[in-house]
Parts: C-alpha cells; sequence; structure tokens
C-alpha cells in the first residue's frame, strides 16, 4: 500500500466510524467522575490543574490524562464535542504511530498499513475512542508507541543516548497518562532478544531502566488500589484460569468482534470449570498453529510478547474491579493484528507455493498473483469497518449501553447492576418498576456475591425497600432494611444509606437524629454555614482551597465526597422537617464542597425561599436553568 493512499486512510475512515459519536452526549457511566463531577475541571483559575498533579484521584494518579480532560474543559466548557474530539484526534495519532511500529514488526509497509488500518477502525477500539471517561486509553498509548520508537532510535549508531533519554521520558509520560503502560520493559526486552539478535544478559540491561521505573510505578499503583475489591478468583491457578478465558475472548473479539459488550461473564470455578480448559484449547489453536507456518518465528513470538505485555495490569498485577474489558486491550490490539496480518501473509504465500503458480487452463491462479491478499485486507478493513459503526452507536447513551450488556451478557452482575442504577433515576414509574427487576436479577446472579462490592448490594436492597415501601409494603420494607444491615448501623457507608431509606419514606427527624450530632462535632462545620450563609458571593461560586482554613481538613477528595453526601441528606431532611435556617445552611455548605446540580441547586433555593433569602433563591433557580446548557453554568 501505498504511503500517499494509506495517509488519507487512517485519517478518514476512523472519521467516519466516529463521526456520529461526536454528537452523543456524556454517559452516566464514569463520565460525571472524569469530567461533570470532576472537581479538577470544576476548580476555577489553575487550581484544578494543581490538584492533577498534586494528589491521586479516583484510586489513579493519572495526571496527565486529567490535564488533557482540563484543557478540553477550558476551550468550550463542558460541551461534549471538544472532549470526543480530542479522544477521536489522540486515537488518530495512535493509529499513525502503529503504522511505524508495525514497518519494524514485519520489515514490509504494505503489511504495517494493513495493520494500521485494521487498528484505526477496528470494533475493539470503540470503548476506548467513543467514550470520554477512557481517555487515558488514547493518550497512554500513542505514548507508550512513541517511547518505543525513541528506543528502537537509539539502536542506530550517534542516537543511543537520545534514543534512551527520550524513550524513558515519553514512558513515563505514558504512566503518568495510565499505569497499562507499565508492561514496557517487557516490549523492550522481546525486542532487544527477538527483534535485535542480542544476548539474554544483553537484552535484559536494555530492559532493566524502565523495569525498575515500571516497578516503582505498579507498588504505587497497587497502593491506591488496595481498598477496592479483591480478585473474583484468589490464588495463582484461580487467577490463571481467569486470565485464559480472557485471553481467549480476546482473541475471539480480534477475529468476530460480533459479541462485544461493557461486560463480560468469565467462569470463576477455576480450573474445575470447562470454560478454562476450553479457552486454553481455543488459545493453542487460535496462536500455537498460526505460529508453526509463520517462518520469521521471532518475529512472531515478538507480537505475542507484547500481546502480553500490554495485558499485564488487566491480568490482576493492578487490582482490578473487572478481569476483562475492551479497554484493557487497546495496547495489546495492534500486536495482536500485526501476528494475525503476518500468519494470513505467509500462509497465503505458502499456499500459493503449494498449489503451484497456474490454474488448470495455464493461466496463473488468484493465489499466484497475488490479488488474494490485497482483496481479502481490503474486505476485512471494510467488515471491521461497518462492525465499528455498529458498536458506536452503542454509546449514544448509557441505558442502550447497559441493555445490551446484559443482553450479551445476561449473567453479569455488574452489567444488571449498572442498567438498574439508569432506570432508577428515570422520572417515569415503568423505568423504576425495571430497575427493581434488574436489581433483583443482579443480587440472584451466581457472580453477585464476588464481583458487586458490598455497597452496591446495599444500594440495591435500599433501592428495592423504598419501591415497596411505594406500594404501601412498610413493614416488608423495613424487615429488608434490618435484614440487609443488622449489625452495621455503625458503618459510614452504611449510615448514609440509612439515611437515605428514611428521607425517602418521610421519617426526616430520624435522618436528623442519625447524622447530626456527627457533623456538627466536626471542627469548623458550623462556623463554615454561618460563613457561607453572610458570604455575598453564592457558596458554589468558591472554589476548593477558597474556604475558610477549619474546613480545609475536609476538602481531601476522598472525605470530600463523604461529607458532602451527608450533609446533603440532612440538609433535605431539615427541609422536610421545616427547619429552613438549618437547611439553608447544611445545603450550602454542600454546595461549597461539591459542584452542584440543578436538582440540588433547586433544593438550596427551596431552603433559602423558606428561610426568608428570596433574592438568594431567585439565583439558585436562575443558575439550575443555566445547568441545561451544554456549556453548563458559568
Amino acid at each position: 500500500m501505498r504511503r500517499r493512499l494509506l495517509l488519507p486512510l487512517l485519517v478518514l475512515l476512523p472519521v467516519l466510524v466516529y463521526s456520529r459519536s461526536l454528537r452523543y452526549p456524556l454517559l452516566d457511566f464514569d463520565d460525571p467522575v472524569y469530567v461533570t463531577q470532576s472537581p479538577i475541571l470544576r476548580a476555577p483559575g489553575l487550581a484544578g490543574l494543581a490538584l492533577a498533579w498534586r494528589r491521586p484521584y479516583f484510586h489513579d494518579y493519572i495526571p496527565l490524562t486529567h490535564t488533557s480532560l482540563w484543557l478540553d474543559s477550558r476551550l468550550a466548557g463542558l460541551h461534549p464535542l471538544v472532549f470526543r474530539l480530542d479522544s477521536l484526534a489522540w486515537h488518530l495519532l495512535a493509529s499513525f504511530l502503529v503504522f511505524l511500529a508495525a514497518r519494524r514488526w514485519t520489515e514490509d509497509e504494505t503489511l504495517a498499513g494493513l495493520v494500521a488500518l485494521l487498528f484505526s477502525i477496528h470494533p475493539l477500539a470503540v470503548e476506548s475512542v467513543a467514550w470520554v471517561a477512557s481517555r487515558k486509553n488514547v493518550i497512554a498509548l500513542p505514548l507508550f508507541l512513541s517511547a518505543y520508537l525513541a528506543w528502537t532510535t537509539g539502536q542506530q549508531e550517534g542516537r543511543r543516548v537520545a534514543g534512551r533519554l527520550a524513550a524513558i521520558g515519553l514512558f513515563v509520560m505514558s504512566l503518568l497518562a495510565k499505569s497499562a503502560s507499565l508492561g514496557f520493559p517487557l516490549v523492550v526486552f522481546g525486542d532487544s532478544l527477538l527483534l535485535g539478535g542480542r544476548r539474554l544478559r544483553v537484552a535484559l540491561l536494555e530492559a532493566l531502566p524502565y523495569a525498575l521505573l515500571a516497578g516503582g510505578y505498579l507498588f504505587f499503583a497497587i497502593r491506591l488500589r488496595h481498598d477496592l475489591p479483591e480478585t473474583p478468583l484468589a490464588g495463582p491457578f484461580g487467577i490463571a484460569a481467569i486470565d485464559l478465558q480472557a485471553l481467549a475472548l480476546y482473541l475471539l473479539n480480534t477475529i468476530v468482534p460480533l459479541r462485544l459488550s461493557a461486560f463480560y461473564t468469565l467462569d470463576l470455578d477455576g480450573f474445575r470449570a470447562i470454560a478454562s480448559w476450553a479457552a486454553m484449547a481455543a488459545l493453542l489453536a487460535g496462536l500455537a498453529g498460526p505460529f508453526l507456518w509463520i517462518r520469521r518465528k521471532k518475529r512472531a513470538g515478538f507480537l505475542l510478547l507484547w500481546v502480553l505485555a500490554g495485558l499485564l495490569p488487566s491480568l490482576n498485577l493492578v487490582p482490578q474491579p473487572h478481569p476483562i474489558a475492551d479497554r484493557f486491550f487497546y495496547w495489546s490490539l495492534p500486536a495482536l493484528l500485526g501476528f494475525i496480518v503476518v500468519a494470513a501473509s505467509e500462509g497465503l504465500s505458502a499456499l500459493s507455493q503449494k498449489i503451484g503458480g497456474r490454474g488448470p487452463d495455464g493461466t496463473p491462479s488468484r493465489i499466484a498473483s497475488g490479488r488474494v491478499g490485497p482483496l481479502a485486507g481490503s474486505a476485512a478493513v471494510a467488515a471491521f469497518a461497518a462492525l465499528a459503526c455498529l458498536r458506536v452507536g452503542f454509546w449514544s447513551s448509557s441505558q442502550r449501553l447497559f441493555e445490551d450488556a446484559v443482553r450479551k451478557s445476561p449473567g453479569s452482575s455488574v452489567a444488571h447492576m449498572h442498567l438498574g442504577n439508569v432506570l432508577s433515576n428515570s422520572p417515569l414509574e415503568s423505568d423504576k418498576q425495571r430497575a427493581a427487576a434488574e436489581f433483583e436479577t443482579m443480587l440472584a446472579c451466581p457472580d453477585a456475591a464476588r464481583a458487586l462490592r458490598p455497597v452496591a448490594r446495599d444500594g440495591a436492597a435500599v433501592f428495592l425497600a423504598r419501591m415497596e415501601f411505594a406500594r404501601g409494603l412498610r413493614s416488608e420494607a423495613d424487615e429488608r432494611i434490618a435484614r440487609q444491615f443488622s449489625g452495621r448501623e455503625g458503618n459510614p457507608d452504611v449510615a448514609l444509606l440509612l439515611a437515605q431509606y428514611e428521607l425517602a419514606t418521610d421519617r426526616p427527624e430520624s435522618v436528623i437524629r442519625r447524622l447530626e450530632p456527627g457533623i456538627l462535632a466536626l471542627p469548623g462545620i458550623p462556623q463554615l454555614g454561618r460563613m457561607l450563609m453572610q458570604a455575598p458571593e453564592m457558596p458554589y461560586r468558591y472554589g476548593p482551597g477558597a474556604l475558610s482554613r477549619a474546613s480545609d481538613v475536609y476538602l481531601a477528595l476522598q472525605q470530600r465526597e463523604g461529607l458532602a453526601r451527608a450533609l446533603s441528606l440532612l440538609g433535605k431532611a431539615y427541609l422536610q422537617a421545616g427547619r429552613a435556617d438549618e437547611a439553608a445552611t447544611s445545603l450550602s455548605i454542600v454546595c461549597a464542597l461539591s459542584h452542584p446540580g440543578a436538582e440540588l441547586l433547586r433544593d438550596l433555593a427551596s431552603a433559602y425561599e423558606a428561610a426568608g433569602y428570596s433574592e438568594r433563591a431567585q439565583a439558585c433557580l436562575r443558575d439550575a436553568q443555566a445547568l441545561a446548557s451544554p456549556k453548563g453554568p458559568s
């Protein structure tokens, strides 16, 4: 494939595939965490940028990713178009870098161009590109590839020092975008040993600096995730069984991407499960079989090593809430596509030699004439592009995405949980009934005990109890709550859920008795509430760090969120109980600690109105209406 044709295609085809996703809204699936509710993006001036680099956020330290999102927010507020365009631009860059890397893997520009084209429009990449919360993928992979290309440049005479320094810098940057880049030392080792032909000792020394960096970052990443759920199946053999199933599913979805889903179901019974042995057989047939006819076995081995390197963090080196996801394969996809393209190319070449150069009528056979390869490659590109277009459509809304996941993975408790959460927020009673059914199914799934965090099961119990209460089954609802939370009432998370249930069942005084003593005992909280009520600015105009020194200790991300939730429930309980002044002060603090949505602003407006602050109430209502604007509040 000529380069002057390839480069336009590497831009045109992905743009066509992802063009309609540019119109999609942000999803209720981690997009609030990284965009709409992120304190990094919401903080005024440069405070958010400083926050991104100063401390971890949401179990990760990925300041480069947050910097990218922060820059997008400064261009056009929270308008989804800018975020989606930026993600697509990074993916286009990754596709071009895949082409440059694949030239080294294949030593053939035509094959390298095919690998890059397949990667640019492959349906497995859709989750990373069409989902704004997955920005870390599309930033980290280009940096990972750039580090690799810089390292290969360092193989040339006179460029060794510059290449190594550039590779180290780019590798560190890729880690600061996402920890999935941890497998880079394995890539360097494999290239040095298998492609460079160096001795084992030399290859190990080449990889050593990157291994030290990766090891240090791995220790740091594990510490950040210490409170995440354990691997669904503990022990090395259990983890190996899960990883074999995941690898087999990745291989299948790369070759035949027809059953892609936001969530997948794996058999958690270890090597007692037939699925684990079936996965091993599929991997042997799909990878070892083609490996036998590939002549350049060292290159093929390097590509398989890259696949493993790209998956290292998701193979439970770093704790993962879910053992498999399309986005985890984004690093490995180029190498597996390279392996498949090389295997297909050499297979066609071997077949051409075996059947002879001419057909029965004396004319050259299609295989021998070299026409089958380009036709097969073009057909694969067209098929993957069409499937990617279909896959992009499922990312148009959270509900559609999770309904698709439930349909394709009916045994996934996580899929039912997410669909139930989306439906439970709908104002339609029919959707709430569907949500209750999803939560019931979620709790009955075989993997529920191991795949769901306790807070998910607790939240489902509260929602189901509220639905029972709404149907007049008050005693049944109270019994469900007592059964679910017996002996755990002192847990802070449980206290918030119980307060949520009591508020929904018209028991505001119970909420006040439960939450008021602990919150008002916090140093500085009553003073902060009075200060915000008397300040000339509305409380939500204050950014993190702009409040009183006494409250700064509570602005740490993990504590700040819990405090805001507790104060929000307490403020609503005060409002229901007719204690307007207390409601206004509590909700004012909430709005100062967390960037409020329209519903919270309307609650604050009601509290201000009831407390006699009419001007503030009108200002709140105006700002609540402004949140409906695509750019969000000013």
